[in-house]
């Protein structure tokens, strides 16, 4: 096992890596069948978020999933919701509510009953995954931080989160390591 004193193993950065890979792989899965729903059923949801990735528009999907659900809101409520989950600029919230009550193409009835709750659902679990997904790469910037070449990587073009300890856990550690353990 390559280590140094007091170091992490590459097995570990390896593991976290995956880890953070297929939580991204289902975010990215999940958040088109949510897109895709939405098209269906409420793309007034996709003018007013775009595609569904934030905390704020999940909390938001998961609490109002139908049109008819968020158009409900009053100004007031909206203005309420928006504070609990961390939006207080007062344009920007008077500005959503507005595209909010926008003329919109209307699903049919059935067709919003039937994928409601698949709306719904999908926000939840996004939501939660999306908290997974950001435990598992800020507890995998904390082990890349520790090996002694996580500067090399981390200033690569482009090598961000994932893809710097990716390649440190792939590629980088040092042949002196390597001499240690034979």
């Amino acid at each position: 096992v390559l280590r140094r004193p007091g170091g992490i193993t590459r097995e570990q950065l390896l593991a976290h890596v995956r880890l953070a890979a297929q939580l991204q792989h289902a975010l990215h899965q999940q958040q088109n069948q949510l897109r895709a729903a939405l098209l269906r059923t409420y793309p007034a949801a996709l003018q007013l978020f775009g595609y569904p990735k934030s905390y704020f528009a999940l909390e938001f999907l998961a609490a109002y999933p139908t049109a008819e659900e968020a158009m409900s809101l009053s100004f007031e409520d909206f203005v309420s919701f928006c504070h609990q989950h961390g939006s207080r600029q007062r344009q920007r919230i008077a500005a959503r509510y507005v595209q909010l009550h926008e003329e919109s193409p209307v699903a049919s009835p059935a067709a919003v009953q039937a994928h409601r709750l698949q709306v719904q659902v999908l926000a939840t679990t996004l939501l939660a995954q999306l908290r997974l997904r950001n435990q598992v790469l800020r507890q995998l910037g904390k082990l890349f931080a520790q090996h002694p070449d996580s500067a090399i990587f981390a200033s690569l073009p482009g090598a961000g989160a994932l893809l710097a300890p990716s390649l440190l856990a792939k590629f980088g550690f040092s042949a002196e390591q390597i001499a240690e353990a034979n």
